[in-house]
């Protein structure tokens, strides 16, 4: 397992057992068009999936013109036996009412990623419900099976620590991920963050 998967893995408050999360060589949403979304802009906080303290999540605006990729910094427990920096580059979508986040490492502990597996994103569910911003990752397991049943083009690393990969086209990736299908990838939530004020 290299650095940047343990790297992901601890941040995201993932099995110990488990590797980078299912990522996709296209962006969900790419069809729809890719902009920053401002209701995520700020701080947010809460305690991911297995996690003892808190994380905080950072979303920054794009800078200048650009207006499709933000800035993501998430700084995982603030135990200074057990802390970590993450920053990512974010991109947002939307198909239907489902909203979707394109993450891509860019440095851990203010080093940067220069792991060939940082260039595609892992792609993130995002829901708002009273104030609380809730996170899903796609369900490994369901993706292994979807891929192998034919339903998305994909790729499955051999081994119990391999690798996924959706390799689908932009056009068939949105459309798998606005059917029932896509929607049932994201099982479980990893985390719900309130925003800090």
């Amino acid at each position: 397992m290299t650095r940047f998967h343990t790297a992901v893995a601890l941040c995201l408050s993932l099995l110990v057992a488990a590797c980078l999360p299912v990522t996709s060589t296209s962006p969900v949403g790419s069809t729809a068009g890719l902009k920053s979304d401002p209701a995520l802009f700020g701080i947010w906080k809460g305690k991911p999936k297995g996690a003892d303290n808190n994380s905080y999540f950072v979303f920054l605006p794009p800078k200048g013109d650009a207006q499709d990729d933000m800035g993501g910094v998430l700084i995982f427990s603030l135990d200074p036996n057990d802390s970590g920096l993450m920053t990512m580059s974010i991109q947002t979508s939307e198909l239907g009412n489902l909203h979707f986040m394109n993450a891509r490492m860019v440095s851990e502990d203010a080093k940067p990623s220069d792991d060939p597996e940082s260039k595609n994103t892992f792609p993130v569910l995002y829901e708002f419900s009273h104030g609380k911003l809730t996170l899903y990752l796609i369900d490994e397991d369901a993706v292994k099976a979807a891929i192998a049943a034919g339903k998305i083009e994909g790729m499955i690393e051999p081994g119990t620590y391999g690798d996924v990969v959706i390799t689908a086209s932009p056009e068939k990736l949105d459309a798998f991920m606005q059917s029932k299908d896509g929607r049932a990838l994201f099982r479980e939530a990893f985390a719900v963050l309130m925003k800090v004020e």
